[in-house]
């Protein structure tokens, strides 16, 4: 037997993020499939807390405009996950049902900072 010690709390304790407009800077953004789907993970910070925020590419367009992305044909964009770290935007965060009922948290109305 091997003695471990294993840190089994959550590394973003504040998973949930309260509902209204919030400015958030990028930590880092992952590209991920997540189940039948492919998305993105994105470490978030905002007042000194860390939080994470699955979206997938659909919601993404108006956030990568803000982040100066190169936006090259209509809706489809050339842009480098390194290259958005450190950038901040200003969204509207709620809590809506998904399909199946269950309450995701959602992104929304985005800005870059320095228009609010």
């Amino acid at each position: 037997m091997t003695l471990e010690t294993t840190d089994t709390n959550s590394m973003y304790p504040s998973k949930d993020i309260s509902d209204g407009k919030h400015t958030f800077t990028v930590e880092k953004v992952v590209s991920k499939d997540l189940g039948k789907a492919h998305g993105y993970v994105w470490t978030l910070e905002e007042n000194d807390q860390l939080f994470e925020q699955v979206m997938f590419a659909t919601g993404m367009k108006d956030l990568l405009k803000i982040l100066g992305c190169k936006e090259d044909t209509p809706g489809k964009f050339t842009w480098d996950t390194e290259e958005v770290k450190g950038k901040s935007f200003t969204c509207e965060v709620t809590h809506e049902p998904d399909k199946k009922g269950t309450i995701r948290q959602k992104f929304s109305k985005f800005q870059d900072e320095l228009s609010f």
